[in-house]
């Protein structure tokens, strides 16, 4: 893999795990929203919660509803993506075993190759599932009435 491809990959990545915060603060914000606050209104609440302060949030209020939006096994994958999360956003550059690029261009070590393609189809997957756990909890709550046409 070329430097050039990594770091198109590294962008994508990124924006994947914004983009599973983004979910994570809409379920937060939909699972607490109410006639005094609606889902829109509770979004600013969750502005600077990390990943992993989303998932706890998120737990706690399942154990409180007695409901199930997330499953305890998919909390355990979605630590796993927080942790990849890190390490792309934090360590990847700087870290003891972090990505170099050869003279020729490419990537030195084909494990990090590997690793951020698995990461990032992991990424998209749960993207798409939080979409949908938003979806089905927006029907439920009819949250989306809320906001009008």
């Amino acid at each position: 893999m070329t430097e050039n491809e990594f770091r198109v990959l590294h962008s994508r990545l990124i924006e994947e795990y914004q983009l599973i915060e983004m979910r994570l603060k809409g379920i937060c914000s939909a699972v607490l929203a109410d006639e005094r606050r609606n889902w829109i209104d509770r979004l600013d609440d969750y502005e600077t919660d990390p990943l992993g302060k989303l998932l706890r949030e998120i737990s706690e209020k399942q154990k409180k509803n007695n409901a199930v939006y997330i499953s305890p096994d998919d909390y355990k994958v979605l630590d796993m993506v927080r942790t990849s999360r890190n390490y792309w956003v934090h360590q990847c550059f700087s870290a003891d075993k972090h990505v170099t690029f050869s003279r020729t261009g490419n990537v030195r070590r084909e494990e990090y190759a590997d690793r951020i393609e698995k990461d990032l189809n992991e990424a998209v997957r749960w993207d798409e599932r939080l979409t949908e756990i938003f979806r089905e909890l927006a029907k439920e709550k009819r949250i989306m009435d809320s906001i009008g046409p």
